[in-house]
Order: structure tokens, then sequence, then C-alpha cells
């Protein structure tokens, strides 16, 4: 795993508080990595193993914890004493009313909580509702340069070049999936678009029901084309109404030209 300065050390500084700390990003920024590399943290800590409580909810391992009273019952028998735990807990959202025993072990048991879930189900007005007051969160975001190039560093040469290796940041991107090996583009944007397929379709369409699916990639390509620029709803409904314009404008003269070529023939 390659360190990633940045976010560990915003979260040493909430270890042993009593908040709750939620790492939360988008599919594939590196949560699980950075809630892996805390627990190695809090071992150089001088943290006795068995006192860090590790749990992926992904894996089909822990799939008889997924329910609030089956996770709260196996932590419970692995907390002996009035010492502290370390509980870590990867994809939290999986567990279903997990909330519940997240409090739970906040109010019966001397512990300090990690927990780690995607944007799409850990929203931070949801998490004022579950937690509220006993929480912190600390998003995380694809690569900075300065961690794409530590990554690159990893395996391969990194020559003096920075400029190209800035163009090469900007279309690969930062998801650091794309830079733990030697990807060229084509492959690079195969393993973005796959991403971004997930988030929209399993995560933004499923959780609002949306139907229209196409109409959302415009918006969302709308908005891409726009970055850094002001835009309202107005702006949005105005372009597609201009583009249906020139769209039926288009067909028109398409339709024409055949009427044409056939009076021709």
């Amino acid at each position: 795993m390659i360190k990633r300065d940045t976010y560990i050390d915003k979260l040493k500084k909430f270890i042993g508080k009593p908040q709750v700390k939620i790492i939360t990003g988008i599919r594939r920024s590196g949560k699980s990595t950075v809630l892996r590399l805390l627990m190695d943290e809090l071992t150089q800590g001088g943290v006795k193993q068995n006192h860090i409580i590790y749990l992926n909810f992904e894996s089909f391992a822990n799939s008889h914890l997924t329910h609030a009273n089956n996770l709260y019952e196996d932590v419970k028998g692995r907390i002996s004493g009035t010492e502290k735990y370390y509980l870590l807990f990867d994809e939290v959202q999986e567990v279903e009313n997990w909330e519940r025993a997240i409090n739970s072990f906040l109010v019966d048991f001397n512990t300090d909580i990690y927990l780690t879930g995607s944007n799409s189900h850990l929203l931070s007005s949801e998490l004022s509702t579950f937690l509220a007051g006993r929480y912190v969160e600390i998003p995380i975001f694809t690569l900075s340069f300065s961690e794409f190039l530590d990554f690159k560093r990893s395996y391969s040469e990194v020559g003096p070049n920075q400029i190209a290796l800035f163009v090469e940041y900007l279309r690969k991107g930062g998801f650091p999936v794309i830079h733990t090996q030697s990807y060229d583009e084509e492959t690079a944007n195969q393993v973005v678009r796959d991403i971004y397929d997930s988030v929209i379709l399993r995560d933004s369409v499923q959780r609002h029901k949306i139907r229209d699916i196409e109409l959302l990639n415009r918006v969302i390509q709308y908005a891409f084309d726009n970055i850094g620029n002001t835009f309202s709803g107005k702006n949005v409904a105005d372009y597609f109404n201009l583009n249906n314009v020139l769209e039926f404008v288009a067909r028109a003269q398409n339709a024409r030209k055949s009427v044409t070529l056939e009076i021709t023939a």
C-alpha cells in the first residue's frame, strides 16, 4: 500500500477522541486503503493487535454480520475489560441498521470507531440523523498531482519533465487504481468509464429511482463541459431546448435532402 499522508495526518488528530470518524468518498477513491493504513498506524503507535477489530462488510466472510444485531453480538464477544478497543468497519452501509449498532458501541463500551462508506449512502444529511453530534466526516478524494507523483515513483522512474507528467495526470485522472501500475491511456480511460458507470447506474439511478438515464447522462455531460463556470437549472434547460431545436432542424434538412434525391432519381 502506498501511504497517503494527507489523510492519515487528519485521522491521527482524532485518534482516541470520542467522535465517530467517518471516511467518505467516491467509489475507488482509496477509502479502504486509508482505513488499512490507519490500522498500521495504530499498531505502530502501540495499540495491541487484539484491541483492533477490523471488518470489511463487502467480504463474504462477514456476510453473517450484515445486520445490526449480529454485528453487535459479534463485537461484544471480542471485547473484554474496560480497555479501549478500536473498531474499523469498511463499507459499513452494507450493514442493515448499522447506525443502531454504532450508537450502542459508543454507549456500552470504551471504543474508538472508524467507518468507511460511499458518498451515495452516507450523505451528510443522513449522518446528522444517524449520529447527531457524534461524528466527524473525513472525505477522501482522488489523487492530487503530488500524490500521483508518489504513486508513479512506486512502480516506475519519474523523469524530470514535470509538464509531461502533469499532462499524463490530466489525461488519465486521479483514481488510485490507475496509478498503481503502468496503464496506457486507452486502458485508463476504460477503467474510469467503468467507475463512472458504476457510480451513475448503481448509485445515483438506483438510489433516486431515475428513469430517464439518457437525460441524466446529458445533464452530467453538460456539467463536465462547464467545469469552473457558474450555471443554473435554467441554463441547463435552455441548453437542451436549443439542442432540441437544432436536432429538429438537422432532421428536417436530412429529410429534405432524402426527398430531393428520390425525386432526382
